[in-house]
């Protein structure tokens, strides 16, 4: 959970001490935005704008992982279903229709 906060935290000042932290955040998300780009091109990836797909895959990552962490999801007898099952849930809602 602390590497978790300290990888993804958006306070000003973790980004002054942690510059490189901040540069290589950026960089995976950039890479998400090109995986989302190539899916589109091979037709794997509904058509949209990168960008706003790449948001909401993250939003979900990130929210999911910090209900998790917080502990405000209180059945984690199953978490690894649970994760492929909101993993699947966020794939099969960016496929082409």
């Amino acid at each position: 959970p602390t590497h978790y906060r300290l990888m993804l935290s958006c306070e000003a000042e973790n980004q002054d001490i942690y510059p490189d932290l901040a540069v290589a955040g950026q960089k995976i998300f950039d890479l998400l935005v090109e995986i989302i780009q190539q899916g589109q091109k091979n037709g794997r990836i509904k058509s949209g704008e990168p960008l706003d797909l790449a948001i909401v895959a993250w939003a979900m990552v990130h929210g999911l992982a910090a209900l998790i962490i917080d502990e405000q999801i209180h059945d984690t007898a199953d978490l690894e279903n649970l994760v492929v099952f909101t993993t699947r849930t966020l794939v099969e809602g960016m496929m082409p229709r």
